[in-house]
């Protein structure tokens, strides 16, 4: 009895062993699958002025820095849109342009400039009719695509409008919003009724490449370098997570590395999303005066225009009305 005893103890001590590891196994299971600490919702638009945020999202630069955070990108048709998102609550990061970010700014929308996204992206207007060759060739039904009433491309319009017809809404009534693929498309294909697309970046070039017009070069109507897209914080996200920004700003910094050290890689990755060749996304990538920098230039003179225009109600003085803190404030 004694001898059966001593075998029964290493049996017993077995089982709980085994009881022991089978239980922390299940803990481990629930450790590994319990919910997100939190959700981050980001909003962008078209166009390869956006790249770094696209390698980093495509990269998962920001799933990197916050491993337990689920993260959303979700591609906007215009800045009105994002704008509406963002009133709703629906938006903890806008990626958008600097004019309908005035306007929301204008309009009480809940956030704050944190970076600029990209400065002096080939930018003009293209026209498919060659008998139309400066802004007053319009006529009345002559359309003009811009991708949404107070969009970026509608303010470099009334730009033009203002300096070489004395009105900056002399062509309001010409415009038709258009995303930026749907404007290149159309424009492209010789339609009689839409003549014209204020067009940025690679969807400009492909139509200069085409053999179309530019009746009005960005540099004709604006300053030199000017932030025409950029980054934005809903207050409540910055509030609340103010890690959430910190993190948004290493990945996109990290996006903008890889563009600067790995150019034929970020190439193809921006080829396959935008629908060009490796070949020709390097051609736009290496335009000149393309500069994707969190800098900011030619924001207070833009928006001086917008309030003189009835755009919005009043210019913004000073970062402090409508930017974070830490804001790389080179205005």
């Amino acid at each position: 009895m004694k001898l059966l005893s001593l075998f029964k103890i290493p049996a017993l001590a077995l089982i709980m062993t085994c009881t022991v590891l089978i239980s922390n196994c299940g803990q481990d299971d629930k450790a590994t699958s319990t919910e997100p600490k939190g959700t981050i919702h980001i909003a962008y638009q078209y166009g390869i002025g956006y790249a770094p945020a696209m390698i980093a999202k495509e990269k998962g630069y920001l799933e990197q820095l916050l491993p337990d955070v689920a993260i959303t990108w979700q591609l906007m048709n215009s800045g009105s849109t994002i704008n509406a998102a963002t009133i709703a609550g629906d938006i903890d990061f806008a990626l958008m342009g600097t004019a309908p970010f005035l306007i929301g700014i204008d309009k009480g929308v809940p956030y704050k400039l944190f970076t600029g996204m990209s400065t002096y992206m080939p930018t003009g207007l293209v026209c498919n009719d060659p008998e139309i060759k400066s802004l007053s060739d319009f006529t009345a039904e002559d359309r003009i695509a811009v991708v949404s009433y107070g969009s970026i491309q509608h303010i470099l319009l009334a730009m033009g409008a203002d300096k070489y017809l004395g009105d900056p809404h002399a062509l309001d009534t010409n415009i038709i919003g258009m995303s930026n693929p749907e404007g290149f498309a159309t424009v492209l294909a010789g339609n009689s009724e839409v003549k014209a697309q204020l067009a940025s970046v690679h969807y400009y070039l492909r139509l200069v490449e085409h053999g179309y017009h530019d009746i009005m070069p960005l540099d004709q109507v604006f300053m030199a370098e000017p932030t025409l897209l950029l980054g934005a914080i809903s207050t409540e996200t910055l509030k609340a997570h103010p890690e959430y920004l910190e993190a948004m700003r290493q990945a996109l910094e990290q996006g903008r590395t890889f563009l600067r050290e790995h150019p034929e890689e970020a190439a193809k990755i921006l080829a396959e999303i935008e629908g060009t060749t490796p070949e020709q996304m390097s051609s736009y990538l290496s335009y000149p005066t393309l500069k994707f920098t969190e800098q900011t230039q030619g924001i207070f003179a833009l928006a001086q225009f917008m309030a003189k225009a009835g755009f919005i109600s009043k210019a913004p003085t000073s970062f402090a009305d409508f930017a974070t803190t830490n804001l790389d404030q080179s205005n």
